[in-house]
């Protein structure tokens, strides 16, 4: 099994209407970048996040939202990466699912659990500023390309209060 330097990441930002944008990403300003690190703008919602210098970046709208992939291989047009981190922001999630939002990231991890061939760790759902946050962590099975690998991915999930 391959285990990641870096964790793979899934971070699910859940709102029920775009003015929570503002709220669901950190302006520049406000994050502190150490060493070895760069300031990655996350365009188009106007915030950022502090990458590894030298990683590169893929960004795609989505039918719900966008996707960023930050990763040590190059992730661009969907290719595989086997070292980085994967955040995924979903607008609608309550007009589009039928779920409020804390039922729609339960459902999502309970999904990701039962497929999942372990689960190392579970967290209890927690308060971060003005969001819940839900963590969890894994080994499954992803397909890189035609060829089927384990990886221990850690999910984090979260969603305004």
């Amino acid at each position: 099994m391959m285990f990641l330097r870096h964790a793979l990441c899934a971070l699910a930002l859940c709102f029920a209407a775009s003015p929570a944008l503002s709220a669901a990403v950190a302006a520049p300003a406000e994050i502190a970048v150490p060493p070895g690190f760069e300031l990655q703008a996350l365009e188009p919602v106007g915030g950022a996040i502090a990458r590894p210098a030298g990683w590169l970046v893929d960004t795609q709208e989505t039918p719900g939202g966008w996707s960023w992939v930050i990763a040590e291989q190059d992730p661009r047009d969907g290719k595989p990466y086997l070292t980085g981190l994967r955040l995924q922001l979903a607008l609608g999630i309550e007009d589009n699912s039928g779920l409020t939002r804390a039922a729609f990231v339960a459902g999502f991890a309970g999904q990701k659990k039962r497929e999942a061939l372990e689960v190392y760790q579970e967290c209890p759902v927690d308060t971060v500023g003005d969001f819940y946050r839900r963590s969890f962590e894994v080994r499954e099975r992803i397909d890189m390309g035609g060829i089927v690998q384990e990886f221990r991915v850690r999910y984090s999930l979260m969603w305004g209060r």
